[in-house]
């Protein structure tokens, strides 16, 4: 998920990403939270928190905590490193950010399907190739095996990400005194995360399932035939492949779809 945007007059934009090896247990759950909190026509969306869809999002994010979830985040500061100061278009300074992100939270022996929000592109362009193949020729291998762009509307694991990147966003703005009540809805929702994460306060930090760093342009790579250290999470090298999906909203201010509500999920008996 993306929180923020060029036009945004706060500094941090957050792109999230929620990987996972197991992510049909955690969408049947999330169906369940949906089923017993008559959350079935809407999406979970960190800016949408009200007092009344509380118990909704509680559930969600202790599904998240039960799961198998690692979570990444590229946070942008633009005080620090302004990624839209150019006159690059936005699509490209999204598919870097992008890139660097998964760059950093996909292992030796891993190989990866990608869901990413939709992202607007000129004509013949897509999103989800150009990113695919970036990551790709960085890994020199084919770490990521597919990657395609939906409709967050459409995908659970994608608002899971969308909760993701606002929490991250939220604590950012609230820890540089931009905004942030920490009496709010969005506040309680944000601080049950975190406690769900392990206690981390999603400053920059690589501890336990969680990944968070601040972007500062692209990484420099030493020439060398080998791939660079595992950065996300300690393992042996010599384990077998293993199959993971990562779901990655990216989404620049508030929603603009221009087709009709969505209906929700199907009904699971």
């Amino acid at each position: 998920d993306e929180s923020g945007s060029k036009a945004s007059a706060s500094r941090f934009f957050v792109v999230a990403a929620v990987k996972l090896r197991d992510p049909g247990k955690l969408a049947r759950e999330i169906v369940s939270v949906r089923d017993r909190c008559d959350f079935k026509r809407s999406e979970f969306r960190f800016s949408e928190i009200t007092r009344g869809t509380l118990p909704a999002y509680y559930e969600l994010v202790d599904k998240l905590e039960a799961s198998n979830a690692h979570i990444a985040a590229c946070v942008v500061n633009k005080e620090l490193y302004d990624a839209f100061k150019d006159k690059r278009p936005a699509w490209q300074v999204h598919a870097e950010v992008i890139t660097q992100l998964l760059v950093g939270c996909i292992n030796q022996r891993e190989l990866v399907s990608v869901l990413l929000d939709g992202i607007s592109t000129p004509v013949g362009v897509s999103m989800a190739d150009t990113v695919r193949h970036k990551v790709n020729r960085k890994f020199k291998n084919t770490s990521i095996v597919s990657a395609a762009c939906l409709d967050s509307r459409s995908c659970d694991g994608l608002q899971v990400a969308d909760l993701v990147a606002g929490a991250i966003a939220f604590e950012r703005r609230r820890l540089a005194g931009e905004s942030g009540n920490e009496n709010s809805n969005k506040a309680k929702v944000a601080n049950r995360l975190k406690a769900a994460l392990g206690g981390v306060d999603f400053t920059d930090q690589r501890v336990g399932r969680v990944n968070i760093a601040t972007y500062r342009g692209l990484a420099k790579r030493k020439p060398s035939n080998v791939r660079p250290p595992v950065r996300f999470a300690h393992r042996k090298l010599v384990e077998p492949a293993r199959f993971w999906t990562i779901y990655l909203l990216a989404r620049s201010g508030p929603p603009a779809h221009s087709c009709a509500p969505w209906p929700g999920p199907p009904a699971h008996s």
